[in-house]
């Protein structure tokens, strides 16, 4: 199924489908805006080199014209947990969805 405008995806990231709501933190830091993303909470399998390892790792998924500015130390805030990332946002193969790894926040 091919998506013509980026904005079609965003039904998927709905929390009543697939979403759940994040607090997004510029720089982790001030407030923040609610933005709909699908998160991984780790104890994945993971494919690595033709076989699969569990991976602990924590992953979001958004669409990029939500945050076409998101960058290593924003943080998002996932049920009073909140995650930095680890490093730049990657795109997707589609380059219409960005995927991050993030680490939980220092305490």
């Amino acid at each position: 199924m091919a998506f013509e405008d980026p904005e079609d995806l965003d039904g998927f990231f709905d929390p009543e489908e697939f979403g759940v709501e994040a607090r997004y933190r510029a720089d982790n830091l001030g407030d923040g805006v609610l933005i709909p993303v699908m998160y991984s909470s780790g104890d994945q399998l993971a494919d690595v080199l033709g076989g699969s390892i569990l991976a602990d790792n924590l992953q979001i998924t958004l669409p990029i014209h939500l945050l076409p500015g998101l960058k290593e130390g924003d943080s998002f805030e996932i049920d009073g947990v909140v995650m930095v990332l680890d490093e730049d946002p990657r795109k997707t193969k589609t380059s219409s969805l960005w995927q991050a790894l993030l680490a939980k926040a220092d305490e």
